[in-house]
């Protein structure tokens, strides 16, 4: 995204007893017919053996929790939409910034496609096992269309921040400290003079400020593109990036599915990045997202930051294969 800010929306009236923690957004959704109306979801887990109840004591979504050694973390993740027709979104689960398989209402999967009927609320069971002792940043995204995304340009411009919701929370095992936060060294750094503040993914090695809107190539080619990451805060600015091919984590450099770094305040850098195309001819989706300070216990969840976006997706750029 450019200097555009994630939409955080807040439901009001009788969905005021709603657990707000999780992100709200307003979604202009696109299917290959075009353009609809606003639309509102909310989406968040909560670690608890039943679901949130609106209107009755509820231990609402946290930022952290404290777990024991060999103890599974599961509860329930919500879905609220507030669209006039039945909707699909596809969830997918990562832990310390690589995808896991979780299960779903007993289904294990590295991603669940899940329906929601209008005006309604449905609530699932997860359940990820296999944690490893220590600190985990955990995070869950539902990602909004995934399927069937229309090619026009002005629809693909709007992916980056209206077509999904996360959650993230801190999950403490045995006590344990975030791990030491180890950036990797990139290529090209420029100055800000644009007070760029985001990031995007394109194709300028020379870290021009363009949007890459979709790709033709042949199958099992190598494609070369660059994420461009702005910083025009006055204190320096960690992140973790990933990348997703039709929405399962593939490597960006060197066989590495995660890169750590650094930008100085007011400069932006520009990260080398590869993918292989698929063997399968049609439309694949690539899209990259940025993580907000990797390796730090998250804020309280009272907090003003809290509710400030830390996990920033790249537009959906199509690629192509004929």
């Amino acid at each position: 995204m450019f200097s555009r800010k994630k939409a955080t929306v807040f439901l009001i009236a009788i969905w005021a007893l709603v657990v707000i923690a999780g992100y709200f957004k307003a979604n202009n959704e696109s299917t290959e017919e075009g353009l609809k109306p606003t639309q509102t979801v909310s989406s968040g887990f909560t670690h608890s053996k039943k679901p949130t109840q609106i209107g009755k004591t509820d231990p609402g979504i946290q930022t952290s929790y404290e777990l024991q050694d060999n103890e599974t973390f599961s509860g329930f993740y919500h879905i609220l939409s507030l669209t006039s027709e039945k909707k699909s979104y596809l969830l997918l689960t990562f832990n310390n910034y690589e995808q896991i398989p979780v299960y779903l209402d007993e289904k294990k999967s590295l991603t669940h496609l899940v329906s929601v009927p209008a005006e309604s609320r449905r609530d699932y069971k997860f359940r990820a096992e296999s944690l490893s002792e220590g600190f985990q940043d955990y995070f869950m995204i539902l990602i909004w269309s995934p399927f069937n995304l229309s090619l026009r340009e002005e629809v693909r411009l709007g992916t980056d921040n209206d077509f999904y919701s996360d959650q993230r929370a801190s999950l403490i095992i045995k006590n344990a400290n975030p791990q030491k936060f180890e950036p990797n060294t990139f290529g090209k750094v420029h100055t800000n003079k644009e007070g760029f503040n985001g990031f995007i993914i394109n194709k300028s090695s020379e870290g021009r400020l363009e949007y890459w809107i979709k790709e033709k190539k042949k199958k099992g080619t190598k494609i070369n593109y660059y994420v461009q990451i702005g910083n025009a805060e006055k204190k320096l600015k960690n992140f973790a990036l990933i990348a997703l091919l039709d929405y399962k984590q593939v490597p960006l450099a060197s066989g590495k599915k995660v890169l750590f770094g650094s930008v100085n305040p007011n400069s932006r850098i520009t990260v080398p990045a590869t993918i292989k195309t698929p063997m399968e001819k049609g439309v694949h989706e690539l899209l990259v997202f940025m993580i907000d300070k990797p390796y730090t216990k998250r804020p309280p969840k009272k907090s003003e930051e809290a509710f400030m976006p830390s996990i920033h997706s790249s537009i959906r750029v199509p690629i192509i294969i004929e």
